[in-house]
């Protein structure tokens, strides 16, 4: 499939970009992510902004996502 993500903002991340620092998933990481990666046990039951945009960097580096990205 070819695509191409246009997005506005300096980094991936989308809503969790631009999320205050202190913010939280409100769902248990079992019922969050990606079927073919999960969010790895060593995160909080209910991850931290952080954890969150670095598991979206692995599902992006995994997929290679970010090769057809342009970002600003």
């Amino acid at each position: 499939i070819d695509y191409l993500v246009i997005e506005k903002n300096k980094k991936f991340g989308g809503v969790w970009f631009n999320a205050p620092q202190y913010s939280t998933l409100q769902t248990h990481k079992d019922y969050y992510g990606y079927k073919d990666s999960e969010i790895p046990y060593s995160y909080s039951d209910y991850p931290s902004k952080n954890e969150v945009l670095k598991y979206l960097e692995h599902i992006l580096n995994t997929y290679n996502i970010l090769q057809n990205a342009i970002f600003n």
